[in-house]
């Protein structure tokens, strides 16, 4: 596109911008849903340095809005933890599961739990930076254990990816975020 031209095309339609909208109110309302849902377990009880559930949204996560359920919501880069499903929109949705440092030392001998449900380990010096979550490598199977100790003391953070296939019904994409979350939930031993 030309940079020295307003694209009054785009501008102009209102139409785009109303199913922008409606769309992302549909996954708001879906993340709610999922918060409600958690709602009656205590999840400090599983982890205690939990600090709730959180929605957040915006429009600008490399260019692009993006809609976000935080759970345990605990970003210490030594103890945190967190489960963050993202809707990234123009890159796919997402859940990601967080370790601090110490938490993914304490926790390694489990971690290979994640590898069996279909997720794969990001890379980069931050937990947060999302441009590579399609093309994450996945883990060889031959050293798993291995992998993941490295990957710890490489990254100083161990963090879970897996990338989620949006149906375009909201009951059905609400069932398949609630079973991951079950998943996730089952190496705390949480049942919902």
């Amino acid at each position: 596109m030309d940079q020295s031209k307003i694209n009054n095309e785009l501008l102009n339609n209102r139409q785009i911008f109303n199913d922008i909208h409606k769309t992302k109110n549909q996954f708001k309302e879906v993340f709610t849903t999922l918060s409600n849902d958690l709602s009656h377990i205590n999840i400090k009880q599983y982890y205690p340095l939990s600090k709730g559930l959180k929605i957040s949204m915006g429009n600008e996560l490399e260019k692009c809005p993006y809609q976000v359920l935080d759970i345990f919501r605990n970003f210490d880069k030594k103890m945190g933890h967190n489960i963050r499903i993202l809707n990234w929109w123009g890159h796919g949705l997402y859940i990601l599961v967080f370790f601090g440092y110490e938490l993914a030392i304490e926790t390694r001998s489990n971690q290979k739990y994640f590898l069996h449900k279909g997720f794969k380990l990001t890379q980069g010096s931050s937990p947060w930076d999302y441009s590579n979550l399609a093309n994450t490598p996945i883990i060889s199977p031959e050293d798993p254990g291995d992998t993941i100790e490295k990957h710890i003391h490489q990254y100083r953070y161990l963090q879970w990816c897996k990338k989620i296939e949006i149906a375009t019904e909201i009951d059905s994409l609400q069932k398949s975020l609630g079973r991951e979350l079950n998943r996730i939930f089952d190496f705390h031993n949480i049942k919902i």
